[in-house]
């Protein structure tokens, strides 16, 4: 993404409180509804109705891209959902800021499950 597209919004995400005291299978059910988001607003792309994204599971090669301090802006969130759900970026230009709000929330959790964006981990 070009330096004169990000408009520099950041999106925080609420810790889970739970998270800390999950076990590996936990985390990965509450993972695997990460994975499925139904559009509050579907969108029209190429004559079709887009209604829900379906994501992959997060890999290395998903991550290239996106700065390891957590500063994550919209940009970067909204092209790790794009990578992940294999939809194009022009899909994601036309969400309602609902689901907007929701992808990049959903993929804050991804990256960083438990911790709020920018946040420090909490001890275990």
């Amino acid at each position: 993404m070009a330096d004169d597209e990000d408009d520099g919004e950041r999106i925080a995400v609420e810790p889970d409180p739970s998270a800390d005291h999950l076990s590996p299978m936990d985390l990965e059910r509450q993972l695997a509804e990460l994975r499925r988001q139904t559009l509050q607003h579907p969108v029209q792309l190429s004559g079709l109705t887009v209604t829900e994204l379906n994501y992959q599971p997060l890999r290395g090669r998903h991550m290239r891209q996106i700065p390891a301090s957590e500063d994550w802006n919209v940009g970067i969130l909204l092209d790790v959902a794009a990578a992940l759900s294999t939809q194009p970026h022009r899909l994601f230009d036309l969400m309602h800021p609902d689901d907007v709000r929701e992808v990049c929330q959903r993929m804050a959790r991804f990256l960083a499950p438990g911790r709020a964006t920018g946040g420090a981990t909490t001890p275990s």
